[in-house]
């Protein structure tokens, strides 16, 4: 996790068990199902990717999901995030 050279977050090594996660953006018409009427002004169109919501609204949205497919989602830890958005690699370069 990190990168060499940065300050803030220096490269450091972290077990990443496995996980399953989104393709995908979740959309405002698939955020709309849980809230109804409620889209964030700044995200109008309905297969648009939802923006502008907490980090309360989006796990609230995972526990939504769950009951609603009976199956247990949530959001990705920081470090699942990184694997997932190096596309599986073990480090950005």
């Amino acid at each position: 996790m990190g990168k060499e050279g940065e300050s803030t977050a220096p490269a450091h090594k972290v077990k990443v068990s496995s996980f399953w996660i989104g393709q995908y953006e979740v959309t405002n018409r698939q955020f709309e199902q849980m809230k109804t009427g409620r889209r964030p002004t700044e995200s109008p169109g309905d297969r648009c990717p939802v923006v502008g919501v907490t980090e309360a609204e989006c796990e609230e949205f995972a526990a939504f999901l769950s009951k609603k497919d009976g199956r247990h989602y949530r959001l990705p830890t920081e470090a699942e995030w990184e694997y997932a958005a190096r596309g599986g690699l073990k480090s950005a370069e």
